[in-house]
């Protein structure tokens, strides 16, 4: 609706031999009266304008976002090394490919995992959890929330975490997580979360491609660079074996060998870990000196690079 009012008409002119034309009080306090309104309309107009943007056009980072429990995290801390054994490399798919680049490094001239992905993707939502695992094992998060995948995509709403917002401190390897999208649509996308720096995205288009990654997958999501050593699209856990459980359903199987959740996500996580240990040259001795993690390691070391 505009807010342009029609102007009073002018007043009449004084009688002649007075002082020329003299306004009339009652029309110029009609006049005052229209810009008065005029502006107040105008006031109403723009802020309800910035409040369709800010709750219209804006995005929250996701749908479901709070603090993890500390039932959770405790779960996700005290696999025993018996478990992690016991499930060896699991019950997932084989995703991990050689590269044997020169080694990327972050600070500290430590080996850095680059994590591409976002939150609304499902194969997202289950590898966070074999890759909390992994990096819980060299060091510690903070900030970790929990999220679902979509409601719209397969496997609806699966249980997971997002890193967006998240910090990591290990003293053996840096981590860099990039949530691009949340699970959240405007206007029909999902709306942007992060974006990826020039350097990120030459990796990711440069790794993410033929021939470490076939044609088919290439630019697909969750994708992960192990300091230029070995990299990964797809997943290792299986985001069907989380349908329709919570997260402290999820993480209290965790340290049960024979379920199902243990052998996608211990798997997936002693996996990740062998690759992390192949770049960190085996430290620390403790986790890298698993049965299990030499094992894989073994496997992977006999990988051959794509040509």
């Amino acid at each position: 609706m505009s807010t342009r009012q029609r102007p009073p008409s002018e007043p009449k002119a004084a009688a002649k031999g007075g002082r020329g034309r003299q306004p009339n009080r009652r029309r110029e306090e009609s006049k005052r009266s229209w810009v008065v309104l005029g502006a107040a309309i105008a006031i109403i107009v723009v802020i309800a304008a910035l409040f369709a943007f800010r709750f219209g056009n804006s995005s929250s980072p996701t749908v479901t976002s709070s603090p993890v429990s500390t039932a959770v995290l405790n779960n996700l801390n005290s696999i025993s090394a018996d478990t992690e054994n016991a499930v060896g490399s699991g019950s997932g798919p084989d995703s991990l490919v050689a590269v044997r680049d020169q080694p990327l490094t972050g600070a500290g001239n430590r080996p850095q995992v680059m994590y591409y992905g976002a939150e609304y993707c499902p194969y997202c939502a289950g590898e966070r959890w074999a890759m909390i695992v992994a990096l819980n094992r060299f060091g510690t998060f903070t900030g970790l929330k929990t999220t679902h995948s979509a409601s719209d995509d397969v496997y609806p709403n699966t249980p997971t975490f997002t890193f967006y917002g998240s910090s990591y401190q290990s003293q053996y390897v840096d981590f860099t997580a990039i949530e691009m999208q949340t699970n959240v649509k405007v206007n029909g996308q999902y709306s942007q979360l992060q974006t990826p720096t020039p350097n990120q995205l030459q990796l990711l288009n440069h790794y993410n491609a033929p021939p470490y990654i076939p044609a088919a997958q290439a630019g697909g999501i969750p994708f992960i660079n192990f300091a230029n050593q070995y990299v990964m699209s797809g997943t290792t856990v299986d985001p069907s074996s989380l349908q329709g459980q919570s997260w402290d359903q999820i993480a209290s199987h965790l340290n049960d060998p024979s379920t199902p959740e243990s052998k996608a996500i211990v798997g997936g996580a002693n996996r990740l870990t062998a690759a992390i240990c192949l770049s960190t040259n085996n430290n620390p001795p403790n986790v890298c000196g698993q049965p299990a993690i030499k094992q894989i390691e073994t496997s992977l070391q006999q990988k051959a690079v794509p040509k």
